[in-house]
């Protein structure tokens, strides 16, 4: 078995990128680059090390480039293109704060939470 770290890309938008993030890099994964208009997940990267950009489309041509392992899209509204979702080697995740597709889009937990829902989850 290889102990090559496992290799990632990720999108975000919210501070739940940036605990992911932490979690990654705790268990030695190379985090290749980020993609997020967030300044302040822009600036954690940069003091981190990590590239980052603020779209897709101004990373297409380098991203097509680079090979990783996985790429997670955290809690941000892009809808991903085809051409970077076949990107990573292995998979590509998505990680969305409400079941789906009753809770799809922005603010899923708060409309959970006016809905008085007795259960919630992540897809």
């Amino acid at each position: 078995m290889s102990n090559k770290a496992l290799s990632c890309y990720l999108i975000g938008e919210t501070g739940l990128t940036i605990k992911c993030s932490e979690i990654l890099l705790e268990k030695d994964w190379k985090i290749l680059g980020i993609i997020s208009e967030d300044t302040v997940i822009q600036n954690w990267a940069r003091q981190n090390h990590i590239p980052t950009c603020s779209s897709i489309d101004r990373v297409r041509e380098n991203l097509q480039k680079i090979e990783f392992d996985y790429l997670f899209n955290i809690a941000s509204p892009a809808i991903l293109p085809s051409w970077l979702l076949n990107q990573p080697k292995q998979l590509a995740i998505n990680y969305h704060n409400a079941p789906l597709p009753s809770y799809a889009g922005t603010h899923a937990t708060s409309w959970a939470i006016l809905n008085n829902e007795k259960q919630h989850g992540i897809t």
